[in-house]
């Protein structure tokens, strides 16, 4: 991959931030916005480069196929009128439709919005499933998660496309070495006997290790690997691999629903919450050095702010209902 692609692909909107465009332009379109919305979303644009790229890229696919023959986007152009939630589903498939057309389809971002809209298996934000797969291993998907099966008597493998999984391998008294694999767009993973948590946060891919060991595989040949041993987690981007450390007990404490928050600095725990909820979450920059000690519900996660309104000088502003930014307690004047 050449210079000016690779930064062409960190600079484009990811599938989460088209979706968030594509419910903004489903709202605009039902005629839902009053002044308040209309600031939030101006703010929501004004927040980060890819969101205006996003909501340009929306724009553009929707103006170009107001006039087009095909029955299909004929179809999608029609339920934009008939919902929210199927209208931005409908936004999404023209957005898919759009770059297969105009030959982009090759482009990474693209290549995972189309893998995560057919993917076997997926999660809706704020869901979390538990599956127990052909070989009686445990697998958990995490929210807003996309993962394809491919399952065969010699090696079970898992295609995380996005999001995140928890697995407990199970051991096979016909087949005690056959291998269990989960690939990632960074690498793969080879459990080892093994419980184990993996999550794609679109730079790189995390591996936290709780019992057995995962060996992490890059892509090309000939590059180092690396064992991740049990009570240990390390990432990587395709690239390299980052030495292994001491494993977040955050990792896997979501498949209990709670989010563990061990001297956690608050923009990191706000980064951790937001992917429950839909909408914006934010806070004010003033709030960054503050850190969050404690279990918080992530199937409740408005309860999860009424509990760092209890424990930190913060309060909850809610601007609308899927709006919220976490503000200093005392605001000056």
């Amino acid at each position: 991959m050449d210079m000016l692609q690779e930064r062409h692909d960190r600079m484009s909107p990811s599938y989460a931030t088209l979706q968030q465009a594509a419910e903004w332009f489903a709202m605009l379109h039902a005629g839902e916005f009053d002044a308040q919305q209309r600031a939030a979303w101006q703010a929501w644009l004004e927040q980060d480069n890819t969101h205006r790229m996003a909501w340009q890229q929306v724009e553009s696919v929707l103006r170009k196929f107001q006039h087009v023959e095909d029955d299909a986007a004929r179809q999608t152009l029609r339920t934009i009128s008939q919902g929210r939630r199927r209208a931005v589903k409908s936004i999404m498939a023209l957005c898919l439709l759009s770059a297969g057309g105009w030959g982009i389809a090759r482009q990474p971002a693209v290549q995972q919005w189309s893998g995560i809209l057919m993917a076997q298996h997926t999660t809706r934000i704020g869901e979390r499933r538990r599956m127990q797969l052909a070989d009686g291993s445990i697998l958990w998907m995490n929210t807003a998660s996309a993962i394809n099966m491919h399952y065969s008597s010699k090696e079970p493998r898992i295609e995380l496309i996005a999001g995140e999984v928890w697995v407990q391998t199970a051991t096979d008294p016909m087949q005690p070495g056959r291998p269990f694999l989960i690939s990632t767009r960074h690498g793969e993973l080879q459990a080892l006997g093994t419980r184990f948590n993996v999550l794609d946060d679109g730079q790189c891919s995390h591996v936290a290790v709780f019992e057995g060991a995962v060996a992490i595989r890059l892509p090309q040949a000939g590059q180092p690997g690396l064992i991740v041993q049990a009570g240990e987690q390390s990432s990587f981007d395709g690239i390299s691999i980052r030495p292994a450390h001491e494993a977040d007990p955050a990792m896997e404490s979501w498949t209990h629903g709670m989010l563990v928050a061990d001297n956690l600095p608050l923009p990191e725990f706000v980064s951790r919450l937001e992917r429950y909820r839909r909408g914006h979450l934010g806070y004010d920059p003033a709030l960054s050095h503050l850190r969050i000690v404690g279990a918080f519900p992530l199937q409740d996660t408005d309860r999860a702010l009424h509990l760092l309104e209890q424990t930190l000088p913060v309060r909850v502003h809610r601007l609308l209902p899927w709006w919220v930014t976490l503000e200093p307690a005392s605001l000056p004047g």
